[in-house]
């Protein structure tokens, strides 16, 4: 097993610094193992993880050809936020890659744009299924207070279902705002 840390900057002016142990190892079967121990990166001011928790999790296992992968429940954490990362790719043909969001202030992920600022919180999930030649994307996101440029907009449901051969997408979508 081959431990290892990288420390590197990010962002337009190098404010966003990161740090990271992560190792290698090829397990019995031939597999190689990228996995994660806790990490942290400053974004924006904030200091997220990777691990927090320091699991056996947070990891990616895939053969020599990287034609079968195993994403590991990949999570990124700031105090009671989380985005994880999990599924599947089994060649060419199967997939199953699931990313969700809990209680994600967005001011916190989204990256800065000049005359746009963008507020709320952020629940939900989006997945991708393969089957053969069949696929099933499907998203059902929800921002709570969603707010532009400091005008609240209330919250915001996003409900999305793909067709099988990723062509055509059905949205549904709504904003409303609860009235103390």
């Amino acid at each position: 097993t081959l431990f290892a840390r990288s420390e590197f900057k990010g962002g337009n002016q190098g404010q966003d610094n990161f740090n990271l142990n992560f190792f290698h190892t090829i397990e019995k079967n031939n597999k190689n193992v990228l996995g994660f121990k806790k990490s942290d990166g400053k974004f924006k001011g904030f200091t997220w993880f990777i691990n927090e928790n320091e699991t056996s999790n947070n990891k990616i296992i895939f053969d020599k050809s990287f034609t079968n992968i195993d994403i590991d429940n990949f999570i990124i954490s700031h105090e009671d936020q989380k985005i994880e990362f999990e599924g599947f790719v089994r060649e060419k043909q199967q997939k199953d890659l699931k990313l969700s969001f809990e209680n994600v202030d967005l001011a916190k992920v989204l990256p800065s744009i000049n005359d746009l600022k963008i507020e709320g919180e952020l629940n939900g999930g989006v997945r991708l299924v393969q089957k053969g030649e069949r696929f099933q994307p499907t998203s059902n996101l929800r921002v709570s207070d969603l707010t532009l440029n400091q005008i609240l907009l209330g919250q915001l449901n996003v409900d999305v279902l793909g067709d099988q051969n990723l062509k055509s997408f059905s949205v549904k979508s709504s904003t409303f705002v609860l009235i103390p």
